[in-house]
């Protein structure tokens, strides 16, 4: 009051002007005046609306200076104006600087703030938001780069919580590189404080947007598959089966029911579900679900007529573009009772009339992502449109009422276990049981396993032909298998897959360069046919897949390996694998699979990584589980099998712990039984007459952990000497 009637506050706050040049004044003063004054905003000392706003404007960017304590409803308000300004951008970022701390204005408030408006009018200033803070390296990239960047074990559970609600909401954005990073950070936070699953997803699940809802339930799940903690377990699945069953058709999108089905599993796995709960329930029919009936073809003609870009996006990716053409195509087991096109306008409608984007102002975000990425495949993977993301949606949606209302067409070609599946498998965009998405790029030399290389600058001074032929400069068999000591552990490689090549970047067309490869596999033989089996692959050639192959997954996460549903509802054979050599009565079962974390809608990963993770017969000789990272632990929090190309780049490769190995393979009466194919050749245009020569051997590891090598056999013809022979 003294300050006041010092007629300082005339000259400060007199007009915008002042207020600006007393910035710097004025952001001090908004700090001391509610420290000093409860409930006291500088605000309240201007009466002149203009002038109030500027000063609003001050106040917002003094809150990260100060306390929480200060924060009452009378900062709420502030913040309120501020938000329905052309300085919302700004109020947010204050908002969400100190959203973490306990407070009037923390993330919980964030949370109510969000919620006041339908989702589509808040996606118009939210998703903007989101893609510019983060492309400018402001408070949302921070946010969710400091997951990576601390120590989780040591956030107090208090701050994770909000944190979490803050990356939680992020996942609602458009934009693939917000919202797949995002649902990492929530990951990788909650894997340390599964206490807060529960509270979080009855939270996410009260709002009204499914990519929240079904984002929450993905990181729920991720984290509990990480942390194992059994009580949440229980609890949550238990909630979530209950309220489905009361009420499904609060649940009526494909990608929130499988998410359901996949967290009951889990407690049904782990021997913690309750008693007469069916983990199963979600994914079910609900024979009260109508069959949707998609627009009459009238309403599409009068679509033709729209004159706001975003809506002619939505239009034209429905009806016309590849969505139409194959992302739909998901939908394929019902289009006997709704076709393509029908499918299309029913999405079209719920976009436009349900989602009520039409009148949302998306349109203005999704016709500046569109001019700025273009809409073709072309286009960045992590550009994409608001009006999008609701296709994704309305399509979950109508699966989840196709699959209560229609008989699913199964394919005759496909070959199944029997097991009840996920509605929408092949939706799963995003794994969320691995926490390192990006692996570096290393030369088998820089590789620690592989312990062998090949030095194809000592023999360049040799003409093609002589260099294909010669056989002393390819590593030994010997050196490839040879346990390597890493961490206290001795690492016995099952699989590997160096090359060498003097190809590089920025080469002529056509110009010959020299490459040569090892394809190292291995296989489990029954101790009834080990000396049967290892003489019959003596000297053989193992060129022309004769040799029994391995399973791969493309729709399960890795952290779902081998116990998930969704690794065993096709049959193995369907999958590739196979036990049975070619032509013979032998069994040769092979020691890896394959599960494939694909790139194309993970905004998070370069590129597609492909885990090499231990067959299951390991699994029933003592319990495994995934480590979050490369490999499988035993029950003593050791890991024993991992694929380091996960998590440190370089070649396809699966190691063992030998001494967790042996005794498994005594546990399955089996032996193990390598095999290695290789070549030498020189490639390029200019390279086709040149000589080229593969090879092979086979090995195999004796009781006490030795190994016998046998004969590498030379060969100028593919075909020669394969197959086990007469």
């Amino acid at each position: 009051q003294a300050f006041k009637s010092g007629g300082q506050f005339a000259h400060l706050l007199g007009s915008v002007k002042a207020v600006r040049e007393n910035a710097g004044l004025l952001s001090a003063l908004s700090v001391l005046l509610p420290e000093k004054i409860r409930g006291m905003e500088v605000t309240d000392l201007v009466g002149d609306d203009f002038i109030q706003h500027e000063v609003a404007g001050v106040v917002v960017r003094s809150l990260p200076w100060r306390t929480a304590e200060t924060f009452l409803p009378s900062t709420q308000g502030v913040l309120r104006d501020v938000l329905n300004s052309h300085d919302a951008y700004r109020a947010m970022d204050a908002m969400l600087a100190v959203s973490t701390q306990e407070s009037n204005i923390d993330a919980l408030w964030l949370n109510e703030v969000l919620q006041w408006q339908p989702f589509s009018k808040r996606d118009a200033f939210w998703c903007g938001y989101l893609k510019l803070s983060y492309e400018e390296n402001n408070i949302v990239r921070r946010m969710i780069e400091a997951a990576s960047d601390m120590d989780l074990q040591k956030v107090d559970s208090s701050t994770a919580e909000r944190w979490c609600i803050v990356l939680l909401w992020f996942t609602t954005a458009a934009d693939r590189r917000v919202k797949d990073c995002a649902t990492r950070a929530a990951v990788a936070i909650l894997r340390h404080n599964a206490s807060l699953l529960p509270k979080l997803v009855d939270l996410f699940l009260a709002t009204d947007d499914d990519e929240g809802r079904e984002r929450t339930l993905l990181v729920a799940y991720g984290a509990l598959i990480q942390s194992r903690d059994q009580a949440v377990l229980k609890e949550l699945a238990k909630e979530l089966l209950t309220n489905y069953a009361a009420r499904p058709v609060d649940f009526e999108n494909a990608i929130i029911r499988d998410h359901i089905r996949c967290i009951a599993e889990l407690a049904s796995h782990l021997g913690c579900l309750d008693k007469g709960l069916d983990p199963t329930i979600t994914t079910q029919r609900n024979s009260k679900t109508p069959q949707p009936e998609p627009p009459a073809e009238t309403e599409e003609k009068a679509w033709e007529s729209e004159t706001e870009q975003g809506a002619k996006l939505v239009v034209r990716s429905c009806l016309l573009d590849d969505f139409n053409h194959y992302t739909i195509g998901c939908l394929g087991g019902w289009d006997h009772a709704m076709s393509k096109p029908a499918i299309g306008r029913w999405i079209a409608r719920r976009v436009l009339e349900d989602f009520r984007y039409r009148d949302s102002r998306c349109s203005g975000y999704d016709s500046a992502v569109t001019q700025e990425t273009g809409g073709g495949r072309g286009k960045p993977k992590w550009a994409e449109r608001i009006g999008k993301k609701y296709q994704w949606v309305a399509m979950y949606q109508l699966a989840s009422r196709l699959f209560d209302s229609v008989d699913l067409e199964k394919d005759s070609w496909e070959r199944t276990t029997g097991l009840l599946p996920l509605i929408l498998k092949e939706e799963r965009k995003l794994d969320p049981t691995i926490t390192h998405p990006k692996r570096p790029d290393r030369k088998p030399s820089e590789c620690w396993w592989i312990g062998v290389n090949v030095d194809l600058p000592s023999t360049k001074q040799l003409d093609y032909a002589t260099w294909v032929n010669r056989s002393d400069d390819l590593p030994s068999m010997e050196s490839l298998l040879a346990p390597k000591c890493n961490s206290g552990q001795r690492w016995l490689p099952l699989i590997c897959n160096p090359d060498w090549s003097e190809y590089r970047e920025g080469r002529p067309y056509g110009e010959p360069y020299r490459s040569t490869w090892m394809h190292l596999s291995s296989f489990l033989v029954t101790e009834a046919q080990f000396k049967k089996a290892t003489k019959a692959i003596s000297c053989r050639n193992f060129f022309g897949d004769w040799m029994p192959n391995n399973a791969k997954w493309l729709y399960t996460f890795v952290g779902e390996y081998p116990w998930a549903s969704a690794c065993n509802f096709e049959t193995d054979d369907w999958l590739g694998f196979d036990t049975r050599v070619r032509g013979s009565s032998l069994e040769f079962v092979p020691v890896s699979n394959e599960v494939v974390c694909e790139w194309e809608y993970d905004g998070t990963l370069p590129s597609s990584i492909y885990f090499h993770v231990p067959t299951r017969a390991f699994f029933s000789a003592g319990p495994l589980w995934w480590n979050g990272v490369d490999g499988f632990t035993s029950p003593n929090g050791k890991t024993v099998f991992r694929d380091p190309s996960a998590s440190e780049g370089g070649p396809a490769t699966l190691l063992a712990d030998l001494d967790d190995l042996l005794p498994r393979l005594e546990q399955l009466g089996c032996r193990l039984v390598w095999t290695l194919v290789g070549e030498k050749h020189v490639l390029g245009e200019q390279a086709r007459d040149t000589p080229q020569v593969t090879y092979s051997q086979s090995a195999f590891l004796n009781n006490d952990g030795s190994i016998i090598v046998g004969d590498r056999v030379f060969f100028n013809d593919y075909d020669r000497d394969q197959g086990l022979g007469r």
